[in-house]
Parts: C-alpha cells; sequence; structure tokens
C-alpha cells in the first residue's frame, strides 16, 4: 500500500482493489481496473511493435552499409589494378614507390571528399523530406544527426585506405616492363 502511495501519491482514488490517481482518471477515462489493465496490454503490445520496427530498420541499415563498404572497397581495389600500365609507365620514367603511394593516397581522398559531399547533401535532403512527411513541426524540431554523418565519413575513410593499401600492395612487387607490354588485367 506504502508503493502505491508512493507512485500515485495522496490523492489516488480507490476504483475496485486498485487504486488510480484522480487526474489519470480523467484524462484516460479510466473507471475500472480492466480499463487499466486494457490501457496496459496496449502499452506493452505498442512497445513490441517499436522492438519490431527498430530491430528491422536496423537489419536494413546493416545491409546497405555492408553493401557498400564492399562496393567502395572494390571500386578502389579495381580502379588501381586497372591503372598498373600507367603506373608502371609513371614508374619507368622515374616516379619512385613513395612519389605513387602518395598520388594513390590522394586520389582515394578526393573520391571520398567527392562521394561523401555528394552522399551527405542528399542524405540530408531525404531527412528532411522524412521529417516533414512524419512529424509535425511543431512537435519536433529538425536536426541534423552529425555524429552519425561523421561516423560515416569515417568508415567510409578506412575503407577507402585499406582497399587502397591492398591494392598497393598487389601492384608493389610487379615488374615494371611486363606491366607496360601486358595489356590485359
Amino acid at each position: 500500500m506504502s508503493e502505491i502511495k508512493k507512485l500515485y501519491g495522496e490523492d489516488a482514488v480507490v476504483i475496485g482493489d486498485n487504486r488510480l490517481p484522480t487526474d489519470f482518471s480523467k484524462k484516460n477515462n479510466v473507471t475500472t481496473a480492466d480499463d487499466l489493465t486494457r490501457i496496459s496490454t496496449e502499452k506493452v503490445s505498442g512497445q513490441n511493435e517499436i522492438k519490431l520496427i527498430k530491430t528491422l530498420l536496423y537489419s536494413f541499415i546493416g545491409v546497405v552499409s555492408i553493401i557498400s563498404i564492399i562496393t567502395i572497397f572494390n571500386i578502389i581495389h579495381y580502379s588501381l589494378l586497372l591503372r598498373k600500365r600507367e603506373i608502371a609507365s609513371l614508374k619507368s620514367m622515374g616516379m619512385s614507390n613513395k612519389q605513387v603511394r602518395k598520388m594513390n593516397f590522394l586520389e582515394s581522398i578526393f573520391y571520398g571528399l567527392s562521394s561523401s559531399i555528394a552522399g551527405g547533401l542528399v542524405s540530408l535532403v531525404l531527412l528532411y523530406v522524412v521529417h516533414i512527411v512524419m512529424f509535425d513541426f511543431r512537435v519536433y524540431k529538425f536536426e541534423i544527426p552529425i555524429l552519425s554523418i561523421v561516423c560515416a565519413i569515417l568508415v567510409m575513410y578506412v575503407v577507402i585506405i585499406l582497399g587502397m593499401i591492398l591494392a598497393r600492395r598487389e601492384l608493389k612487387n610487379r615488374n615494371i616492363i611486363d606491366e607496360i607490354r601486358n595489356e590485359n588485367i
């Protein structure tokens, strides 16, 4: 009984065997213990639906993220492998491995910068459109998820740099003359 007083206060009204605060009863049109049970069941059902939606959304985001990471990695990796003849020509003209590595690194950073700007702008527009459709302007203020955007950009750069490093390892020990002669991948 003292726990009920702590939860609902001294102004609680007894309905059946349950104690309900009078303001709760007035706001929710609760007149019996069955109504309270119904409200409680609806609340639990709503919480379960929210958990299900969150699980589906996070699963979808995870799958899209994995596909994006693999795509970025392959683009960087194969762009370097397709240019192995060009890189061999540059090396034959006197470019050192350090200079080639720096050139590839700057190119990868440029890929990341251009894709993060384009992706950031598109995602902000889409977020704003979803905000307009889902929420009333008076209820929630639109906020830019800066932390999420920064995390996505950092992960993208890590993937780009790893793709570049692995492709460079494949190109590093190849013979320059054979690469210039060979036109196949």
